[in-house]
């Protein structure tokens, strides 16, 4: 009994046009006989997260593929909504802290948060707390006018050795 194709089968050959059934197998980390049966229709779509795995492993877009074999429709793209982002000055700190927590719990922390600090981190950290906002910061004035210079020092004046323009 011939089969027909599936939405899934389908976006498997949209989505990977130029490649042999070897080659996608070989790129989905699949075996040829699984590849074959889905190619063919002959066995149902895989859950959501197989979808999902399969269109990044072929550059695709996984909300699309969700689409192609109707785990999702175009309606639940439209009613989609963006979280907002929030940025770090929006949280306490408690907040801050729990998360830094919850990252080395999880194993998922960066080694500047489980290594110990040196002191030269520290006080880079201290300096960019002094630097002035750039609100704060004197505008350039331009060229500095010769009478607003402070009197030569004395020092100044005295020839250099072997300078012969200096002559008193």
């Amino acid at each position: 009994m011939p089969t027909s194709p599936t939405p899934w089968s389908e976006y498997l050959k949209r989505a990977a046009p130029d490649l042999s059934q070897a080659d996608l197998a070989r790129t989905l980390g699949q075996n040829d006989a699984t590849v074959s049966r889905w190619l063919s229709g002959k066995t149902p779509r895989p859950d959501a997260d197989t979808i999902v795995a399969v269109a990044r492993k072929l550059g695709q877009s996984a909300v699309f593929a969700l689409i192609a074999t109707g785990y999702l429709t175009t309606d639940d793209l439209a009613n989609a909504s963006t979280p907002k982002a929030y940025g770090l000055d929006e949280y306490t700190d408690l907040e801050l802290s729990k998360e830094i927590v919850r990252r080395i719990e999880a194993g998922n922390a960066t080694t500047a948060l489980t290594e110990p600090i040196s002191s030269d981190v520290i006080q880079e950290v201290l300096d960019e707390q002094r630097l002035p906002a750039p609100e704060d910061e004197i505008p350039y004035i331009g060229r500095v006018h010769e009478s607003d210079m402070p009197a030569k020092r004395a020092a100044d004046k005295k020839p250099r050795k072997g300078d012969t323009d200096h002559a008193e």
